[in-house]
């Protein structure tokens, strides 16, 4: 039988996690240089807009699923640190 300590397991799911956010956040930069402005004031921008672009609306919506991938994995991390996860 292979015992593997808590600790590792979570040692391998930080460093994991970590990888993970950092190329969400590279991401996310991208957008925010291609437009000079944060994700919620491009949103506001969009919301408001009458006339669609059809590339601000596709950036939107990846750059919308970057953030809400960013914020899960941003949690899953604060779970980890905190001891609060399970491997099966």
């Amino acid at each position: 039988m292979l015992v593997i300590d808590k600790q590792r397991v979570a040692e391998w799911m930080l460093l994991s996690h970590h990888a993970e956010q950092r190329q969400l956040h590279d991401r996310i930069v991208i957008y925010e240089n291609k437009y000079s402005q944060s994700f919620k004031e491009f949103e506001k921008i969009i919301e408001k807009r009458e006339n669609e672009s059809f590339d601000e609306w596709d950036d939107y919506i990846e750059w919308k699923a970057y953030n809400d991938f960013y914020l899960q994995i941003t949690k899953k991390i604060d779970d980890i640190k905190s001891g609060n996860f399970q491997v099966a």
